[in-house]
Formats: C-alpha cells, structure tokens, sequence
C-alpha cells in the first residue's frame, strides 16, 4: 500500500525575503529619517540655512548609492529563497513517515520573522535531520574534504555553517526538549550543480536536489529516537512553525 506524502510546516524562504526587504529598504528609511530631522530644524539654528539644501543633495545622493547596493544585494536573498523551495518541493514528496519543518528560527523562538532560521528540519525514522540549502550557479565540487564553486572554496564554508546550525539547533533543544540523539546534516545544491551528485564529507552529505528523497530514504533507521520523543519534538517544532 502506497503511503501519502510528508507532513510539511512552515512556509520556505519567507524571513530570507523579509530580510532581503529589510536591507534593501533601510537606506531610504534612515534618509528619510535625517530628511525629517533637517526639515524639521529649518527655522532653527542647527546650521545656516544656505546649508540645508546641499546637506539634503548629500543624503539624497548617499541614499541612493545606498540603495542601489542594496537593491542587487537582494537579489542574491532572492535567489536563495527560490533554492529553499526548490529543496521544499523535493521533500514534500517524501513518505508520510517524515514531518518536513521549513523557516525554524534560530533563537527557538515563535514568530521572529525578521530573524535567521534553520532552511529545513525533518524528523522521521532517521531521526532527526538539518538540510542546509545552496542555490550556486556554477561548477561545485568536493576536492580534499572542501565544498568548492568553480574550483575555489567560497569564502564562506557551508560544511562550517552547517556544523554551527546543528550545534545551535542542539542548544535549542536542550532549553526545551530532552534528547539524546546525533543530529544528521545535508547540504543540499537546488540548482543541481554538484558533479558527484551525492557525496559524504566526514559527517555532512553533499548533495544535488533531486537526489535529496534516494539520500534521506536510504539512512538508516535511528533506534535513540522513540516515537515519543519524536512526537514530543515535532509539536515543539510545528509550534515555532506558526
């Protein structure tokens, strides 16, 4: 008999959208800020009046360099939303044996929206598992033990920033939940973009998107999990979801 699909939480690439919009915006914000405190001051004796208006030139220009910076910067947290649904769509199509959390915060508190969070956390028979998203353009290969882009190791290491959420992710529970379990960790490629396909670095998988369900499926199963705890932890999780 033919299982239905896992059970999904939360909504992919929401707070790096929000935080996409929330840098890109802030420059103007801030100058419309200072605009205010000028205008404001026009009949006082801040500074000469004959000042005001090449004051203002200065921050209007300022402001748009600003925003300008900011605007193709959010392009990049764009891109990397559209990464966290393609890698939700692949684990949706997981067993109903798997509960799918997207967007976890990563303080472990309800409703920060403007905050980081964990792309994806699953819980089911393997336990408990962090996927980490990459939305790479470009070759991406594993050479002596790095992630590499193009043959050079990007200046931020993924393998370091997957090891810091699971370290993280384990303080998070531990002020909530008792476990006693290994968390597994994936790095996954949404763009398809890593040569092997799949691939294990020490304790992280590597590995393309549409691979993920074949990875996730094949782990083992994790005895120290019992269905208690893990029903425990999926209504924890559900309720940071919210």
């Amino acid at each position: 008999m033919k299982k239905g699909l896992a059970n999904i939480y939360g909504s992919p690439g929401t707070r790096v959208r929000f935080a996409g919009l929330l840098k890109m915006f802030f420059p103007l914000i801030l100058i419309i800020f200072l605009l205010g405190l000028l205008i404001g001051n026009l009949t006082g004796k801040f500074m000469p009046p004959q000042m005001y208006a090449i004051v203002m030139l200065i921050l209007v220009v300022f402001g748009w360099l600003m925003y300008d910076v900011a605007a193709k910067s959010f392009g990049a947290f764009l891109k990397g939303a559209r990464g966290e649904e393609i890698v939700a769509r692949e684990l949706s199509l997981l067993s109903s044996d798997w509960h799918v959390f997207h967007g976890i915060p990563t303080n472990g508190i309800k409703g920060t929206l403007g905050g980081t969070d964990f792309d994806h956390i699953i819980v089911g028979p393997a336990g408990v598992i962090i996927v980490e998203t990459k939305n790479w353009t470009g070759r991406v290969s594993v050479e002596a033990g790095s992630i590499n882009l193009n043959g050079v190791p990007p200046s931020r290491s993924p393998l370091e920033q997957i090891r810091k959420e699971a370290a993280l992710f384990c303080k998070i529970l531990d002020k909530n939940i008792e476990h006693s379990t290994q968390f597994k960790m994936i790095i996954a490629f949404a763009s398809d973009s890593l040569e092997e396909e799949a691939t294990k670095i020490d304790d992280v998988t590597v590995c393309n998107a549409r691979k993920l369900q074949e990875v996730i499926s094949s782990l083992p199963k994790d005895e120290n999990v019992s269905k208690e705890k893990q029903l425990l932890l999926i209504e924890h999780l559900a309720n940071l979801c919210e």
